[in-house]
Parts: C-alpha cells; structure tokens; sequence
C-alpha cells in the first residue's frame, strides 16, 4: 500500500520535473533573448560592441548588472535576499518595464518582450516567488 508521503513525494517529484520542463521549454530561451546577455554569460553580437568606448560602457554596464542580479546559474539566481524575493523582484522589474532597459530595447528592439511574453514570464516568476515563500 503506498503511504500518503510517498504519494506526495511523487506528486512533489512530478511538479519538479514539469517545473524544470517549463522552465527550460518557455522560460530560459526568453531569459537568454533578453536577460543574459547582461546578467548572464550570453555573448551578444553586435556591430558596436568592439568600438573602444562602447566596449568600456558595456563591460561596465554588465559587471554593475550582475552585481544586483546574477543569472549565471541557470534558474537559481543569486542576489540580495530569497530566492523567493528573487523573483519577485524580476517579475516586478519586467511587469514596470524597467528591464529590459529603454536603452537596450533602442538598439536591440527585436530583443524586446512582447506582451504575451512579457505576462508569461511575471506570471511565472510571481508563481515561482509564492511557492518558495510557502514551503
């Protein structure tokens, strides 16, 4: 007979592994589109980036960006607080605009989310934020 801990430690796995799922399917290719290439480890091409002072204003911007918000390791982000309040803090930042940032969005406009995007990814990562806060 299975024991009500063993089912709910299955039901805990399964949640995982779509979690993860959803995550790698949905959530990360719109990070790397549009998040990693500054908080992140995404080389992002461009006609620009070798011009001398463009490089220093880049490499500035990026180290400052990982400073508040390092995305590096792929889903378990690493900045002040929770993880919890990690990402209420990153649905926060896309549902007022503030990221990608205007001047980003003026050379990369194709980088920009969309707005079914834009609500996916707060969604997620306000649904994300409530689950870790309730464990």
């Amino acid at each position: 007979m299975i024991s009500k801990l063993m089912l709910f430690s299955l039901f805990v796995s399964i949640s995982n592994v779509y979690s993860m799922t959803e995550y790698q399917d949905k959530v990360k290719p719109l990070i790397q589109k549009n998040c990693l290439s500054c908080h992140g480890n995404y080389y992002l091409e461009t006609w620009y980036r070798e011009l001398p002072i463009a490089k220093q204003i880049i490499n500035y911007h990026i180290q400052d960006a990982k400073k508040h918000l390092d995305m590096r390791d792929d889903s378990f982000f690493k900045s002040k607080g929770s993880q919890s309040d990690i990402y209420w803090s990153i649905a926060k930042s896309i549902e007022s605009k503030r990221m990608p940032p205007n001047y980003f969005s003026i050379f990369h406009s194709n980088l920009k989310f969309n707005e079914k995007d834009q609500l996916f990814l707060i969604n997620w990562f306000k649904k994300k934020s409530k689950e870790l806060s309730d464990e």
